[in-house]
């Protein structure tokens, strides 16, 4: 009885391991790896896509992951998943997602990473990587997809009252364009209510 509870298990381990998606919502986002900078550097002044694919990587646990220990009057600094935001991007009737996770520094800056992956062979392939500027410097706050077309919200440093906030959004479209993303259309521009 023994061997064959092994064996099941051996069985399920295999399974599992051997597991390729038919859509990209079967990716279970929330304990994923993902590529990750090795050093996040100082606060970014606004968002832009990164060029390179960093070389270091995190494994997010329930949707976060933690860097060291909390210290007496700051926590450490962690990552935590905001939102996956799905659509078609490439026009190929298929989903791609949009996964916002936020860097905070254990201090009161805070920044996202934007990663849209599309599915090739059942796994989740990146085909971007933005990273935003922090809270009121054009921080990340809202994402779309809609027609083919990756819709971003971000904090409006012109109506900035603060290091933390603004009183508007400017909205960016992007499309994929020979595998990168490239703003379409004119900004708009409105005020948080």
């Amino acid at each position: 009885m023994t061997a064959w509870r092994v064996s099941v298990g051996i069985l399920l381990v295999s399974l599992a391991n051997s597991f390729a998606a038919s859509t990209i919502r079967e990716i279970d986002f929330q304990n994923f790896s993902y590529s990750w900078p090795k050093s996040v550097g100082g606060v970014p002044p606004s968002w832009k896509w990164l060029d390179a694919v960093p070389t270091g990587s995190i494994r997010l646990a329930n949707g976060r992951v933690e860097f060291g220990e909390s210290r007496q009057f700051s926590p450490a600094p962690f990552v935590e998943l905001i939102s996956v935001t799905y659509g078609d991007l490439s026009g190929d009737g298929r989903e791609e997602a949009a996964v916002d996770l936020m860097y905070k520094t254990g201090g009161t800056a805070d920044w996202h990473y934007l990663f849209i992956y599309a599915l090739a062979d059942g796994s989740p392939k990146l085909l971007g990587l933005l990273r935003s500027g922090s809270r009121a410097y054009g921080g990340l706050v809202k994402v779309a997809i809609h027609e083919h077309r990756l819709l971003l919200d971000f904090s409006d440093e012109r109506k900035q009252i603060g290091d933390c906030c603004s009183e508007g959004w400017v909205r960016v479209g992007y499309r994929l364009r020979n595998g990168r993303f490239v703003e379409t259309g004119a900004r708009s521009y409105g005020a948080f209510k």
